[in-house]
């Protein structure tokens, strides 16, 4: 694998990491707006 191809994939992995953190997140959110009044 070149140097070129390895960086193409980080970027494409980063890109997705990236993707999943904010869908994360955003479910996080909701899920703290729907237990609102639970016990931890």
């Amino acid at each position: 694998m070149t140097l070129n191809e390895k960086i193409a994939n980080a970027k494409k992995r980063i890109n997705e990491l990236e993707s999943l953190i904010e869908y994360w997140d955003s479910s996080e959110r909701k899920e703290k707006n729907t237990q609102i009044n639970t016990p931890d």
